[in-house]
């Protein structure tokens, strides 16, 4: 498991600008919109959907069910969660909630498949 965090409108201190001008402006420089990307592998190699964490309180702060790329990524299994952050409420960082959905939503489902296609008890544990 590995968690990444990702801007969506990358910035730097950085402007450029013709030589002596008097004013340089520099656009987005206080955008700080970010996610968390969660990505999981298994010692076979397989990847597991994605989790992608946002911050805010509810779930208007991820990504609309009609935003562009929105149905090819919930086929893929990828999950959208908020982070609900109470000592930093505009935070994309995981936390315990999001953790629990990620187990929930992406790891049980992948070990029952599992389980299924192998023929294995269905007690069998998973090692994280």
């Amino acid at each position: 498991v590995n968690q990444v965090g990702n801007y969506i409108l990358p910035s730097s201190s950085r402007t450029f600008h013709d030589k002596g001008a008097a004013q340089v402006d520099a656009v987005a420089k206080d955008e700080k919109r970010a996610y968390t990307l969660l990505v999981a592998s298994t010692p076979a190699g397989d990847f597991l959907p994605f989790q992608q964490v946002w911050g805010g309180q509810s779930i208007r702060s991820v990504p609309q069910r009609t935003a562009p790329g929105m149905d090819e990524a919930q086929a893929c299994g990828m999950h959208f969660a908020f982070a609900q952050s109470s000592t930093s409420p505009r935070s994309h960082f995981s936390t315990l909630k999001t953790m629990k959905e990620w187990i929930t939503e992406i790891l049980q489902p992948y070990v029952r498949q599992v389980i299924e296609e192998e023929g294995l008890d269905d007690d069998q544990k998973c090692i994280l």
